[in-house]
């Protein structure tokens, strides 16, 4: 038979347990191994994500049960594993996009350069003149640290990793704790933790849009009539992060209703508060917590305007 903790063959001894991770095969009659299309397709080593993707979100009442009584798997954790890189990418873009930046705006008698940096690696990417409603020239500059940018991009990935990985450990250990002790060490709901990162897939194009935020800035020290507007740009971004959200939320919800019924209402309250204020509070902390480290070691590597 095959582990359902490490995904490998293993022959079923008089100890009950794998004999490469030492998992003990007979944890619990109520939960069962990974069945779902995902596992079946990577055993085949022909996985499809998409395909998981979408039996998740077309998952109904009788689906998402199934799924809560299946424990984590080799091939739950790696369908895990690859969204939240895929989210860490998205953060990480994000982060790279909007480091390195720089806008000059003062008055000006002529064309010419307002102000030279005093940082190393920056460049001059436009230069604009415009009139003040008091009839003053006004130059406009915008200036790109490229380094900045390259750097911001492999700390923010590496840091988004870990804060991912911290984060799907933590809600794994919230939905253990909310169920009373008989019920801990099933696997109750491991799967389906990890399976219901699908929904990180239809936030990442969120990431992208936020990513052109550059050209916004452009477009507005330009004067450009085509490029986008910033504000547009984090309302539609907005509205995609937050909608992905809000379905794998109510996701979440639904599979609390399925824990046992002098249970349900102690991992209700974990998926209804307590998951959603850990989401927020590392995502703030991660965001807010690395844009003032990079300002330090941007400084401390003289790249400062």
């Amino acid at each position: 038979m095959r582990c359902p903790q490490c995904g490998r063959q293993t022959v079923v001894s008089e100890s009950s347990r794998c004999e490469h991770c030492r998992f003990d095969l007979s944890v619990s009659e109520a939960t069962s191994e990974d069945v779902t299309p995902y596992a079946r397709s990577l055993a085949e080593d022909q996985p499809s994500r998409w395909r998981m993707c979408t039996w998740v979100f077309r998952a109904g009442a009788g689906r998402i049960s199934h799924v809560a009584l299946m424990r984590a798997s080799a091939a739950s954790r790696r369908f895990a594993r690859l969204n939240l890189l895929l989210l860490a990418f998205s953060a990480a873009f994000v982060l790279a996009a909007h480091a390195g930046w720089h806008v000059t705006r003062r008055p000006l008698d002529q064309l010419g350069p307002i102000v030279k940096p005093l940082g190393r690696g920056w460049l001059a990417i436009l230069f604009g003149r415009h009139p003040t409603p008091e009839g003053i020239a006004q130059g406009v500059q915008v200036w790109w640290n490229p380094a900045q940018a390259i750097i911001a991009f492999g700390v923010g990935l590496c840091s988004a990793i870990l804060a991912g990985w911290l984060l799907f450990v933590l809600c794994r250990a919230v939905v253990e704790l909310s169920h009373r002790r008989r019920y801990r060490r099933q696997g109750r709901m491991s799967a389906a933790m990890a399976y219901s990162t699908a929904w990180i897939v239809p936030a990442f194009p969120a990431g992208l849009l936020i990513g052109l935020w550059p050209l916004s800035l452009l477009g507005e020290a330009g004067r450009w009539g085509w490029a986008p507007s910033e504000i547009l740009l984090f309302v539609v971004a907005g509205g995609v992060a937050g909608v992905a959200a809000m379905f794998w939320w109510f996701w979440l919800i639904r599979l609390s209703a399925t824990a046992p019924a002098d249970t349900r209402g102690r991992v209700f309250a974990a998926f209804l508060l307590i998951i959603p204020a850990m989401v927020a509070g590392v995502t703030l902390g991660w965001w807010f917590g690395l844009n003032r480290v990079l300002a330090i070691v941007f400084d401390r590597l003289n790249m400062g305007f």
